[in-house]
């Protein structure tokens, strides 16, 4: 019998509400298009954006929303047929938790709670940055280490064809 995806669900989980109480936050604390300045090379500005990145597709809310939908349903799937791949954990959880996060957000508040500022970039969340970090860390693993590491079963066993009575 498969183990149930504890450390992938705990991990996505934690990684979604980190999410979802940075937004809460900087939602309450500052009015759209106001801002903190943290450092001389970054800033903590409330931006409401309806698109994807980088603004694009404003107007056209209900496919990204059913897009990204369809998105998260087959991360969740992806994720739970590699959860025994330890070196998948961190980027499954990364791509299922930001994809969901931002998912969450178009559907209650119609876009999506952008705050993080950099000089020359859109700015972006929590959310954003889990699913860049995921998809780094998921190439990592494919280009690195291509082949899955080889159960406990497998290694006992004997290939066919060599199995030899003791006579």
């Amino acid at each position: 019998m498969r183990r149930p995806p504890v450390k992938l669900l705990l991990l996505t989980l934690c990684l979604l509400a980190a999410d979802q109480l940075s937004k809460i936050v900087v939602s309450r604390r500052l009015e759209l298009g106001d801002f903190v300045q943290v450092m001389p090379f970054f800033r903590l500005q409330r931006v409401q954006n309806q698109g994807i990145a980088f603004g694009m597709m404003n107007e056209r809310s209900a496919l990204i929303i059913a897009v990204s939908g369809a998105i998260v349903l087959v991360l969740v799937a992806g994720a739970l047929i590699m959860r025994n791949d330890r070196r998948l954990l961190w980027p499954m959880a990364l791509l299922v938790a930001g994809s969901a996060g931002n998912l969450i957000d178009r559907v209650i508040n119609g876009s999506v709670t952008d705050f993080l500022q950099v000089p020359h970039w859109p700015a972006f969340n929590l959310a954003d940055s889990y699913i860049v970090i995921g998809v780094g860390l998921l190439a990592v693993r494919l280009i690195f280490w291509p082949k899955p590491p080889a159960s406990k079963e497998r290694e006992n066993v004997e290939p066919p064809g060599r199995h030899f009575d003791k006579k």
